[in-house]
Order: C-alpha cells, then structure tokens, then sequence
C-alpha cells in the first residue's frame, strides 16, 4: 500500500500540509484499488516559486506542491480542486509504473527520428508528449471517478493561464503567437478526456473557457486548430495516432511562421 509523507518548507503551515496530505492520501488510496503505484510517495510543499502548481520527480516519487498558489495560508482552498490536482500527479506516477507513459515516449521517438527532426525540435516535441500524456491520464481519472475533481482543478487553471494571454491576435510578435498556440494546444487535454469518456457537457463547459480567448484568431488558424483538436479527441497509443496528432500540430505551426 502506497504511503504517503510530507516534506514541507519551513513557512508552510501545519494546517495547511495537513489538508494536502489527507487529500493526497485519500486520492492515492483511490488509484491504487485499481492502478500500480510507488510504495512510497513524497509530497513536498515549497513556498518557493514553481514552473506550474504542481509536478514530478520520478527519480524519488515526489509531488511538488507550490503552497502560495493553493492559498491555503488564507484558508481560500478549493478542496475538490485540490483533489483533482493531485489525483492528476498520482495518476502520473500509476501510468509510469505501468508503462502507459513510457508507451507515449517510445512512440514520439520514433516519429522524432522518422521525421528528421533535429535539436531545434527537441523542445516542442516534449511539450506535445506532455499533452498526450495529459489526455491518457484524465482518460484514466474520470474513470476512476474523479471527473468532477478533474473539473474543479481545470477550472481554477484555465483561469489562472489565460491571464497571461490576453493581447489580441493582431497584436502578437511572431514568436509570441507561436509560444500562445502552443499554449493554447497545452490546455486541451483540459476537455478531451470529458468528451472521450461520455462527459460532454462538462467538456464542453471547460472548451468554453478557452474558446472565447481565441476567438480572434483568423479563420484558417480556427480551421487547423479544430484539426488538431479532433485529432487530439481520437488519439490512441499507436504509431498512426501519434503520428495524426503531430501533423496537425505542424501544419498549423507552419502556418503561423507567415504572421
């Protein structure tokens, strides 16, 4: 049975690890009635500035929590979207143990070296795998039942991200459209997995939240950007699956260079 410690920062408040814990717990106890999982997992809660809410090291089966985003300090915690966010990240860890992740990674490889990519691409090819990864790991939580959880943290994120993209399209650099596209492609596994597994309408309530952001874009970006969302929506671990996926990715990248 899955254990689960805490190794939190100084600052952190006693309550506030508590509430974590017990809900890391409580989610992993869930998963792993079903999924393999780690022995022993660490959740770490740091007061220090993170990349993003949360995120792994599988090297020592470690969650990283930033405590200044959850606002727990303030007793502002949403504790069904706390659930959510940690069921993610356990999910994670069950998928690597059961090769699901490494599936994932074995096959962008091989199109990575089919393609003749170079260096160059290296970058944008992990980040498209992380949004695989993403879609298979929500597959896997809504059902396990963790859909509404799922929902809340998805919420909470899509508002928080899309503050940091609010200039309209005509008025983006070139390299700041690119980093917007890929932002944008980063939030739909946010919905994919509800209208994967039967769960549109709250797909559909999530997919709102991002659409109306982009709405400005021109029309061809629109069209290849419902490309890459369907072949997303279709997505299977197979060569032809990841393949599709990574397609639509670039005609549209390729496009946006002409702006």
């Amino acid at each position: 049975m899955a254990v689960v410690e805490s190794e939190a920062g100084p600052s952190v408040e006693k309550d506030g690890a508590y509430i974590i814990i017990r809900a890391a717990t409580h989610a992993a106890q869930r998963i792993e009635a079903s999924h393999p999982l780690p022995t022993r997992i660490i959740v770490k809660i740091t007061t220090r500035p993170q990349r993003s809410d949360a995120h792994i090291s599988y090297s020592n089966w470690k969650i990283v929590i930033d405590y200044n985003s959850m606002n727990i300090q303030k007793g502002l915690i949403d504790q069904k979207a706390l659930e959510g966010l940690l069921a993610h990240e356990i999910m994670h860890m069950a998928q690597k143990l059961d090769g699901t992740e490494d599936k994932i990674i074995q096959l962008f490889s091989r199109e990575f070296k089919a393609r003749g990519f170079g260096k160059e691409m290296l970058s944008m090819m992990v980040e498209l795998g992380m949004v695989v990864k993403d879609v298979f790991v929500n597959d896997a939580l809504i059902q396990e039942g963790f859909g509404d959880a799922l929902f809340r943290h998805y919420q909470i994120v899509i508002q928080s991200r899309l503050k940091h993209m609010g200039l309209p399209f005509e008025e983006l650099s070139g390299k700041q459209i690119k980093s917007d596209f890929l932002a944008l492609v980063g939030l739909f596994p946010s919905y994919a997995s509800f209208y994967r597994n039967g769960k549109r309408q709250k797909g559909e309530l999530i997919k709102s939240m991002i659409s109306w952001h982009f709405s400005d874009f021109p029309e061809e970006i629109s069209t290849l950007l419902k490309g890459i969302e369907a072949s997303l929506l279709a997505v299977s671990l197979t060569q032809e699956g990841i393949h599709a996926f990574i397609s639509e990715v670039l005609g549209c990248y390729s496009l946006l260079s002409s702006y």
